[in-house]
This record gives C-alpha cells, sequence and structure tokens, in this order.
C-alpha cells in the first residue's frame, strides 16, 4: 500500500502505509465488542498492543510510513471502549453486591420478626422443602369445603403447612437463635448458577439446647430474575421488567 507524496530529502517518494497501524484501527473498532462480555477484554488490550508497535513502525524507516493517525485512533478507541467496559464491570459488581446484601438483610429481618410469609417469599422453589402432600391419608377433592374454611386460611396464613415446613428449616432455625447476625462477607458465586451471589451471615450470642458444634455462619446463595409485573399506574393494562432477587439455596440446608 502507498499514501500520498511527499518531499523526502528534495526527492518526491511514496510512504507506504504500515500494516500494522490499520489492524491497530480494526481492533481498535472491535473493541467496542469488550463492553457485551468480560471474556472479550483482551480485544482492547491486543489492539493498544498493536497500537503501541504501530507508533513506532511509523517513526522509523527511510522514509518513515505512513499511518501514524491510524495508529492513534487505535490506540484512543482501545483505552476509550476497554476503560468503558472496566467501568461497566464495576458498577454492575457494586449493585449486584448492594441488592444480594438487601435480600439477605430482609430475608434474615423478616425471620427475626416472624414474619414467615414475608420471609417465605424471599425464597425461590429450589431452596424451599418440598410442599406437603395434600392428599396423603383423606384423598378428598380441593375444592371439598373451601368455602367454608377460606376466611379461617385467611386469618391463619402463618399457620399454613408450607410455612410450617418453612420453620422447620435448620437455617431458618439458626436465625431465630441467634441474637447477632451479621453480613460477613458478600461475593460473586457462579457455582450453583450463573449470576449467582454468596451471602455469608455471622451468628452470634446463639441460645437453645444444643450450643456445641452449632454452625457459626450461614451462607445464602441468591439470584436475580427479570420478571414482568403489571404497572402500578390506576388503569394501566401493560407490564414492566423487574429484577426479583431471590434465596436459591441455603448452608446449612439439612
Amino acid at each position: 500500500m502507498t499514501a500520498y507524496d511527499q518531499e523526502y530529502d528534495g526527492q518526491t517518494t511514496y510512504r507506504p502505509v504500515s500494516t500494522l497501524a490499520v489492524l491497530a484501527l480494526v481492533t481498535g473498532c472491535l473493541s467496542a465488542l469488550a463492553l457485551s462480555t468480560q471474556v472479550l477484554w483482551v480485544v482492547p488490550l491486543l489492539a493498544a498492543g498493536l497500537a503501541t508497535v504501530a507508533l513506532r513502525d511509523t517513526a522509523t524507516g527511510t522514509p518513515p510510513k505512513a499511518g501514524r493517525g491510524l495508529a492513534l485512533i487505535g490506540l484512543a478507541l482501545a483505552v476509550g471502549f476497554g476503560c468503558q467496559a472496566v467501568g461497566f464491570a464495576a458498577a454492575d459488581h457494586w449493585i449486584g453486591r448492594n441488592r444480594a446484601v438487601e435480600t439477605a438483610i430482609g430475608w434474615r429481618e423478616a425471620v427475626r420478626a416472624g414474619r414467615w410469609a414475608e420471609a417465605h417469599g424471599f425464597c425461590a422453589p429450589a431452596a424451599l422443602p418440598a410442599p406437603p402432600d395434600l392428599f396423603a391419608g383423606g384423598g378428598q377433592e380441593p375444592h371439598e369445603h373451601a368455602g367454608e374454611h377460606s376466611h379461617d386460611h385467611d386469618k391463619n396464613e402463618d399457620d399454613s403447612p408450607a410455612l410450617e415446613a418453612f420453620r422447620q428449616l435448620p437455617s431458618v432455625g439458626l436465625v431465630e437463635d441467634c441474637g447477632q447476625v451479621a453480613v460477613a462477607d458478600c461475593r460473586r458465586d457462579d457455582a450453583y448458577a450463573v449470576g449467582g451471589w454468596r451471602v455469608t451471615l455471622a451468628l452470634s450470642d446463639c441460645e437453645g439446647p444444643v450450643v456445641t458444634g452449632r454452625p457459626q455462619q450461614l451462607v445464602l446463595v441468591l439470584l436475580p430474575e427479570i420478571v414482568r409485573v403489571p404497572l402500578l399506574t390506576p388503569g394501566a393494562t401493560r407490564t414492566q421488567q423487574v429484577e426479583r432477587w431471590q434465596i436459591i439455596r441455603f448452608d446449612p440446608d439439612e
């Protein structure tokens, strides 16, 4: 490749365009892919490296090669997209960590206050005990006596079999029995689900008949999911997407 004519040492010469400068510009443009996934963070690094070498390539030789501007543009794109990708990842990590801690604290406070329906709602089905067999031993149709008992069911929601089974979980008992339950650690954990978070609660001032061998910490694994909910505007029929955080695993859980 050749560029424009230029006077060099009193002669009209042709300056070849640096191939490295062209590659630096191309990879600099491709650095935008780093915004989509951390796996592609290598692209801005590659572009910056090519641009650095290209700048040296255009500064040497007789005559020097053209393409310094292309290399500078590629370097600027690599640095810009690279910094933006790192910034977005850091902000996403900070927001996710705060949401995970808030969810864990909300569940802890609901358990300690005895708001069992609210605490139960923080948990995904995978973290809950198996629902009781409604037909075990009776064989009755589900609609029998529904009318005469519906009002009592609404009044005694916290006494339902599902909530009673939830209250018997060892993890729930730990939070009930310990006077101090504080967040000790929060980090990303993809072991159980991609995008999951692991929140560790430190337990202290515990009561109960068996204190020896009691776990000193409780681990909650949380996962955000996107759900659609109706708009709160009166008369609105559309829905909106919201992020809901749920506990998908307790440790210890047995």
